[in-house]
Formats: structure tokens, C-alpha cells, sequence
């Protein structure tokens, strides 16, 4: 169903009709006594350490970005088996 074609399913039977594709789906299968569960992708956490002594203060890569020695960041897998292999960062 389009996003339009939940709303209105989901006005009919007096329900809260906004909200992302998947909170509508789900509101509208729990109405219908239907149970819906969602995969969430597992993330890692990586901090950069750099190498050397003449370091980025921070790094931009695969869309996220790194501060030196700052707080981990959580990145998808298919992102983690490429950063483990690199010695710049380190898995927390």
C-alpha cells in the first residue's frame, strides 16, 4: 500500500494516521490483529585514533564522521569489516 492508502485505511477505522511508511503498516496490522516485527541492521562502535603525529582533528568516511580520540561511533556492518581492517580506528 502507498502512504496515502494508509492514511486512509487507517482514518476509517479512527486511528493515528501519520507517521513514517512503518509505524502505519504496523498500526494498521496490530488493528487487524496482525502482528509485524521489524529487523533492526546491528551497529558497531569505532573511535578514530589516528596514526602518527600529524593527524586530522576529524575524518569523514563511508557518511559518518570521526573525531580523533572522540566518542565511538555506531556504524553498520557492512562500514565495520571495512574499519576493522583499518589501523586509524579502533572497535569499542
Amino acid at each position: 500500500m502507498k502512504y496515502r492508502e494508509l492514511q486512509k485505511a487507517l482514518k476509517a477505522r479512527g486511528l493515528k494516521s501519520h507517521g513514517t511508511v512503518a509505524d502505519l503498516k504496523a498500526r494498521l496490522a496490530e488493528s487487524e490483529g496482525i502482528s509485524i516485527s521489524f529487523t533492526v541492521p546491528t551497529k558497531k562502535g569505532f573511535v578514530y585514533i589516528g596514526q602518527g603525529d600529524s593527524n586530522p582533528a576529524y575524518i569523514g568516511l563511508y557518511g559518518y564522521t570521526f573525531y580523533l580520540n572522540g566518542d565511538a561511533v555506531e556504524v553498520e556492518e557492512p562500514f565495520a569489516s571495512n574499519l576493522r581492517t583499518n589501523c586509524h580506528f579502533k572497535e569499542v
